[in-house]
């Protein structure tokens, strides 16, 4: 199976993969190659940035969108994966500490 099958049938599973996941799990050293070549192929893939909430690392989610996503559908999509796990981001909060948690959220107002 070719790497970009792979990319597309977890997209397909999941909701998302990023450059660290595809590297442990299907070895993608040239995980963003493989994204440029699926989106020129004509697959819509969508990049969701974002920080990791303890170490503050930087990274990209992408997912596959099936038709054309509206911001209001992408704003309701990120409620409702909020409201999904919400006990997760309120415990990823109660470790982060106060300061931290107004810089992360600083950082994210800003974009």
């Amino acid at each position: 199976m070719k790497q970009t099958d792979k990319i597309i049938k977890h997209l397909r599973a999941t909701k998302g993969l990023t450059g660290r996941e595809a590297l442990i799990d299907y070895s993608i050293q040239s995980f963003t190659k493989r994204i440029s070549e699926l989106r020129k192929d004509g697959w819509d893939i969508q990049g969701v940035k974002g920080n990791h909430p303890i170490t503050n690392q930087r990274y990209t989610r992408y997912v596959l969108v099936e038709g054309k996503v509206t911001k209001e559908e992408k704003t309701g999509y990120l409620r409702k994966w909020y409201q999904a796990n919400k006990e997760a981001v309120k415990a990823e909060q109660e470790l982060l500490g106060p300061k931290l948690l107004k810089k992360y959220r600083d950082y994210h107002a800003a974009k």
